[in-house]
């Protein structure tokens, strides 16, 4: 690196190879230090007369509800229409202007007319529009009428849906906040009383995806007749029995080994499995001898 190079201050580069002790390098290497402790982001500190005083501190000081009133007064402050004149007789004038003398309430309630009744003797007649928008209900629009219905029912539900429940979330099809808390909520108790479903579900999805045979084989029988031994030759702890209990990422967790992997023809039954290390299955990957 060449000396006529420009140093960058406020960086942690700069203070630790540079060796720049100013300030805007000395607050980026504290701020490095203390996401890599961990520790929360200091708060501000706080100023008076500001929003983020009357919000985020709840100060209630005169300068601060001064600044919280002055912001409402501000977003709520109606608009300045454009400065078009005032024209009697057009719906402009009835909506824009607010402007109630006869001709605009004429130009309003003529709208409304023409926009609520339309030409009967343009009806498209034998299309689903024919019979939903002009009203017509000749022999060829309303058999059309009557199968959109029965296509696209209207899904009204009888009750008001119940919110923060697993039955609006499933029979009402609900997706807001509360619903999906209630969901995933039933799923973690669910798992916490068979832990070992969604990984016998993971093996039967990974023999299905390759045509192999399947059998319903619980992992703890497994486990018992191998009397938790890992039966992978070349084992990295011999002697040391597999637990459930070990962490779920841990090396002498219990698992589930395919002798014959289904990458080479296995399939997923009694004699093809065995007890495992959760390390010593990884090792052994998808060979036939074991750990290489």
């Amino acid at each position: 690196m060449s000396n006529d190079t420009p140093i960058k201050h406020g960086t942690r580069s700069t203070y630790l190879r540079h060796k720049c002790k100013c300030e805007p390098c000395k607050a980026a290497q504290s701020e490095y230090s203390r996401k890599r402790r961990g520790e929360p982001k200091p708060k501000p500190t706080l100023q008076h007369g500001t929003r983020t005083g009357y919000n985020s501190y709840k100060c209630r000081c005169d300068e601060c509800k001064a600044a919280q009133s002055e912001y409402h007064r501000n977003r709520y402050k109606p608009r300045p229409r454009q400065s078009q004149p005032l024209q009697h007789g057009t719906r402009t004038g009835y909506q824009s202007h607010k402007c109630r003398c006869e001709p605009c309430k004429d130009a309003q309630r003529e709208y409304a007319r023409t926009e609520k009744k339309r030409d009967p003797s343009k009806t498209p007649h034998g299309t689903v529009n024919g019979y939903k928008h002009y009203g017509c209900r000749c022999d060829e629009c309303a058999p059309l009428g009557r199968a959109s219905a029965r296509k696209f029912p209207k899904k009204i539900p009888d009750r008001p849906i119940p919110h923060g429940t697993v039955n609006g979330y499933t029979n009402y099809k609900c997706r807001c906040d509360d619903c999906n808390v209630a969901m995933r909520e039933r799923a973690r108790l669910e798992y916490r009383k068979n832990p070992d479903r969604s990984l016998e579900s993971a093996n039967r999805r990974r023999a299905r995806m390759r045509d192999a045979f399947i059998e319903n084989v619980p992992r703890r029988e497994i486990f018992e007749r191998d009397n938790w031994q890992c039966q992978i030759p070349g084992c990295f702890y011999p002697g040391i029995p597999a637990s459930l209990d070990a962490g779920r990422y841990h090396p002498l967790l219990a698992s589930v080994d395919h002798i014959v992997p289904y990458a080479k023809g296995g399939l997923h039954e009694r004699s093809n499995l065995a007890t495992a290390h959760l390390r010593c299955n990884k090792a052994k990957n998808d060979r036939l001898e074991g750990i290489a």
